[in-house]
């Protein structure tokens, strides 16, 4: 977990909203849940995050923040339990800017969505998948 606390981290001390770097189509993708804040940001990150080409980054604007990711994620797993309904896998995903849980099966999934539909989260926080196939909560 210690890169997603260093994201968090990051994400609760610079401007911008930081949600997370990536490629896409082999190209730098900087995640802002404040694009305004752009030109900030990515000053503040380029020493933070020295091995990926800030400065040459599209931005993409998210939802949420890294710290948010981390923050609600924890709160699944602290007071739910998902692992006990065939959970297989957990992510704070920051390509789709969600919380991703892969379960086993169809049965698992309609499990797992009620468990999520009783509880007060934002909606388009959780995204849920068999296999390849991806749900959104």
């Amino acid at each position: 977990m210690e890169p997603d606390d260093r994201w968090a981290d990051i994400a609760m001390s610079t401007p911008g909203g930081f949600a997370g770097v990536l490629y896409r189509d082999g190209r730098p993708v900087l995640v802002l849940a404040r694009p305004a804040e752009a030109a900030a940001a990515k000053t503040v990150l380029a020493p933070l995050i020295p091995r990926f080409p800030i400065q040459d980054a599209s931005v993409e604007e998210g939802r949420w923040d890294f710290s948010q990711l981390v923050d609600w994620y924890n709160y699944l797993m602290q007071r739910t339990p998902l692992w006990s309904l065939n959970v297989t896998s957990g992510d704070k995903s920051e390509s789709d800017n969600r919380i991703k849980f892969g379960v086993r099966d169809s049965a698992s999934l309609n499990r797992v969505r009620a468990l999520l539909d009783s509880l007060a989260i934002p909606c388009d926080l959780v995204l849920l998948e068999i296999g390849q196939s991806i749900q959104l909560r």
